[in-house]
């Protein structure tokens, strides 16, 4: 057998470019963030001097020296502010400074079993990077609405070029974002347009922005060099990459790749041959949806039975994920988990032929608003419950404990009379049944990770958490993460806590079911149900089991609840390379919205 291409697992360290470089320290002894005496808003005419010692909220980390101008409530988890940020030394004072917007971080709320540390901030937007003020330099929003920035000499340094515009005001947003509004709090200008070298949770780069570094961490001048070291790293990718092609195509065509055995598929699966599901899925022709891994086609077997075939694409991550999903659901079964029938490991194809399921994923059924169907309130809570029993059989009723890793609408498949079932095992982990945790790499969907996926130690009570976040979604008929609802509604579980202190729960039920708003005060109940999987600290999620127990009737949820579930596993800014890297399992693609698994 040929030696594999491992020249291919080079790839993702070629294509790692590395945008941010502006320190982040994680001091122990570092202050609590400023007081939050400046607010959120700022109104017309009105100027901020760049100096600290006239702000009593000014406050000075090593290095660096931070003085807000606006800022966030601060919450568990973090708190935006925007002002003066200033680079510094202990023998000089504050010299070289920028105006943006920075991020106080403090993760470790989510563990009672470490001390408090509060993250210096960290720089995620700034408006002059190349052109650094001085102290007593001047911010003013100007009576005709232009944001203007000034040297202490009065030399013009930056503007937002919105005079005229109508700007009623200025807001920095829970989400990192500097928004010029006007009186119908309409959008006039928003740092989110300008991003500089990170972005934010929230924040969409579009076709003609980028992501440009600085030069270095002192140094907020834009890299001088990139050309030159952009051609030189062009010919090294080209190379690899076409190295790496070359001898993919020469093993492919040679057929020289592993192979499995029968003996090495647990379970009754039968082994199909390439040609045999070429011919039942009339040439792949009927695609039934995508996924993060390959496409999912219609098939019929030769007895007439319709199938699921789940053609994989890719290199080595493809065969961790095959692997995964054969050797998991290959020696389970469960009426509600997607059946595997049989599997095709021939040449370079991977393949998984599963049970068909007529009513597609529950995404489909829960956040299209214009379908004539729609699910009614009985039917939910069957889903509901039938995708707790699924997982309680994963987590205790195996000979091994199964996390699935990546629950969410999309996996969740519905049978012809509306029985639900758990799909797509690839990222799924097995342990032994005497283990109560496991150290593994993120892995899963933006949205649907719990927090503690922050230090990578992990329990089943993950798959709990993401439970709870599918359930608050079915509830409220809306996905966790919707970017055409106003910016302070666009995270389900913002606006759940929100409405929770409100007392209006009542306002997010699916207003698009008449069914569901009969029955509004029932499914507010429910509710609690998702925010016992929700809470921050992992060992006050009951385990599936009782959560079936829970909807039985037979147990009551617990009381005392904590609502500050927010912002599941999302860093405030994900920088591009850098060590804060969002690494989420090479499966699944960012706000997946297609199907993931076996319809």
């Amino acid at each position: 057998m040929a030696p594999s291409c491992s020249i291919c697992y080079l790839l993702p360290a070629v294509f790692t470019f590395s945008i941010a470089s502006l320190p982040f320290y994680n001091n122990a002894q570092s202050p609590s963030p400023p007081s939050p005496s400046p607010s959120p808003i700022a109104k017309l005419s009105t100027s901020w001097v760049n100096n600290p010692s006239i702000y009593i909220n000014s406050t000075v980390f090593e290095g660096s020296n931070l003085t807000p101008v606006l800022q966030t409530s601060p919450s568990n988890a973090s708190q935006m502010m925007c002002g003066f940020y200033c680079l510094s030394t202990q023998q000089t004072q504050p010299s070289s400074c920028l105006f943006g917007v920075a991020i106080f971080q403090n993760t470790s709320y989510l563990y009672s079993d470490i001390p408090p540390i509060i993250n210096a901030p960290q720089l995620v937007w700034s408006a002059n990077r190349d052109r650094p003020v001085q102290i007593n330099a001047t911010l003013q929003l100007t009576r005709d609405g232009d944001l203007r920035l000034e040297d202490a000499d009065g030399t013009f340094v930056w503007s937002t070029n919105t005079s005229a515009k109508s700007v009623f005001g200025m807001k920095v947003t829970e989400l990192g974002n500097l928004v010029l509004f006007d009186r119908n709090n309409a959008t006039v200008w928003q740092s989110f347009d300008h991003p500089t070298d990170s972005l934010l949770v929230g924040q969409t780069l579009f076709p003609d922005q980028k992501l440009t570094s600085s030069t270095s961490s002192s140094n907020w001048t834009r890299v001088k060099i990139i050309l030159g070291s952009s051609l030189g790293a062009f010919f090294g990718v080209f190379f690899v990459v076409a190295s790496c092609i070359f001898l993919f195509k020469k093993k492919q065509e040679s057929g020289d790749f592993d192979e499995f055995s029968v003996d090495q598929v647990p379970g009754t699966s039968i082994r199909f041959s390439y040609e045999e599901l070429r011919a039942m899925t009339n040439n792949f022709n009927d695609k039934l949806g995508e996924g993060g891994f390959g496409s999912v086609f219609q098939g019929i077997l030769n007895d007439g039975t319709k199938v699921a075939v789940k053609r994989l694409n890719g290199f080595g991550q493809v065969k961790k994920s095959y692997l995964a999903e054969v050797e998991t659901i290959g020696s389970i079964h469960h009426v509600n988990l997607v059946r595997l029938i049989g599997f095709c490991a021939e040449k370079s194809y991977r393949l998984l032929i599963y049970e068909y399921m007529s009513n597609g994923s529950l995404d489909t059924w829960i956040f299209q608003r214009h379908q004539q169907q729609t699910l009614g309130w009985q039917s939910r809570k069957k889903i509901i419950m039938d995708i707790a029993k699924g997982l309680t059989y994963l987590h205790e009723e195996c000979r091994q404990k199964i996390f699935h890793l990546d629950i969410k609408p999309q996996n969740i498949l519905l049978d012809e009379y509306f029985n639900a079932k758990i799909s797509d095992f690839g990222l799924s982990k097995l342990i032994d049944k005497d283990q109560s945790q496991v150290v593994t790499m993120m892995r899963g969907t933006p949205g649907y990770l719990a927090p503690e996926w922050l230090r990578s130690i992990i329990t089943e009570k993950v798959d709990v958490y993401s439970f709870g976040v599918v359930v608050l979604e079915m509830l409220c008929g809306r996905k966790n993460l919707d970017r055409s609802q106003p910016e302070e509604d666009m995270h389900l579980l913002d606006l759940f806590k929100r409405k929770a202190e409100e007392e209006r729960l009542l306002d997010i039920v699916d207003k698009y079911n008449d069914d569901m708003q009969t029955h509004r005060a029932e499914v507010v109940e429910k509710m609690r149900v998702a925010v016992w999987c929700l809470q921050s600290d992992f060992s006050r999620r009951p385990s599936m089991s009782v959560v079936v127990k829970v909807l039985e009737g037979s147990v009551d949820v617990q009381s005392n609840l904590d609502y500050s579930f927010t912002t599941p596993v999302a860093p405030g800014a994900i920088t591009v390379a850098g060590h804060q890297e969002d690494h989420i399992g090479a499966a699944t693609p960012l706000f997946a919205s297609t199907l993931s698994g076996p319809r």
